[in-house]
């Protein structure tokens, strides 16, 4: 939020630097409260013969680097766990407003816990 301030502040200095003094700002607080409707479950103690969606939360091409972390996590998760199944991120919807969607494939695809790779 402070550099947000400090850009601007320079932004408009530079655009007129005489007018510094009539420069106001606007604070924003970008959180919000929400509603938890799923609470967070328990983690399996063991991933061999688990169902593991891999989420990846941006399929954004140029931002969307949580599919490729994915990809290297499920190669790595497969050779530790010979035994785990893993369900890739195109069976999920990527989108952070799409919950209930998102529920509803991680219970159609058997899941018992998902690993999500945040991209941008």
């Amino acid at each position: 939020m402070l550099l947000a301030v400090v850009m601007s502040w320079s932004l408009a200095a530079a655009i007129s630097p005489t007018a510094s003094a009539a420069v106001q700002f606007s604070v924003l607080n970008p959180s919000a409260e929400i509603e938890i409707t799923h609470p967070i479950a328990a983690r399996p103690g063991d991933l061999n013969g688990k169902r593991i969606g891999l989420w990846a939360s941006s399929a954004d091409p140029i931002y969307g680097y949580g599919a490729a972390f994915l990809e290297s996590l499920g190669e790595a998760l497969q050779e530790r766990y010979p035994d785990i199944a893993l369900i890739p991120p195109a069976e999920f919807p990527t989108d952070y407003h799409m919950q209930d969607e998102l529920f509803a494939a991680i219970e159609a695809h058997g899941v018992e816990a998902v690993i999500g790779g945040v991209g941008g």
